[in-house]
């Protein structure tokens, strides 16, 4: 699967010299709902749910890649308008998880079982999804994937040893050329 990374040229030239791709961090992220579509209104839940959160924040972080290299938007929010670079990688589907866009926060109940079962796990198995995957879906333009990653191996930056980087700049002509 390709996918691609818009950033300061400063930056694209850094991490190709460097080989290796910025992990951001989780509370450095663009929206709001990251690592937060999960709201419990069981008090004790709604605790567990926060310390999950905060947890989760100083543990991993994020490499995040577009399906996509044209969109204006992109361009315009990451590419440090217009005038940065995107770098393409092919990485295998299995590493990199795609971005639920939602519209509201995923409403549940009491999480606070006695004794886990089957619908527990599959209940578990939701909420992780949504709160490492879940994205306000105004922000579907981006056509998101990502990788998850943990900070303390990193110490903010990965090397990226999966997938080789592919330079695009400027936009393609209707014949695939590359426009600079």
């Amino acid at each position: 699967m390709r996918v691609y990374h818009y950033l300061e040229a400063k930056w694209a030239l850094d991490d190709i010299r460097r080989r290796r791709l910025k992990v951001s961090k989780i509370d450095d992220l663009n929206d709001p709902y990251e690592f937060a579509c999960v709201h419990s209104i069981d008090r004790a839940s709604q605790i567990a749910l926060d310390k999950t959160r905060s947890e989760g924040c100083e543990k991993y972080g994020a490499l995040c890649f577009s399906r996509i290299w044209n969109s204006i938007l992109m361009w315009s929010h990451y590419g440090d308008r217009h005038k940065g670079l995107c770098l393409g990688f092919d990485v295998l589907e299995d590493l990199v998880r795609p971005v639920e866009y939602v519209r509201e926060v995923l409403a549940v109940g009491n999480l606070m079982f006695e004794e886990l079962n089957d619908e527990w796990n599959a209940e578990g198995v939701r909420i992780v999804d949504r709160l490492l995957g879940g994205k306000y879906d105004g922000w579907s333009y981006e056509q998101e994937v990502r990788e998850h990653a943990e900070r303390a191996e990193m110490d903010g930056q990965a090397t990226h040893r999966r997938c080789c980087p592919r330079l695009f700049r400027g936009r393609e002509d209707r014949q695939g050329r590359m426009l600079g």
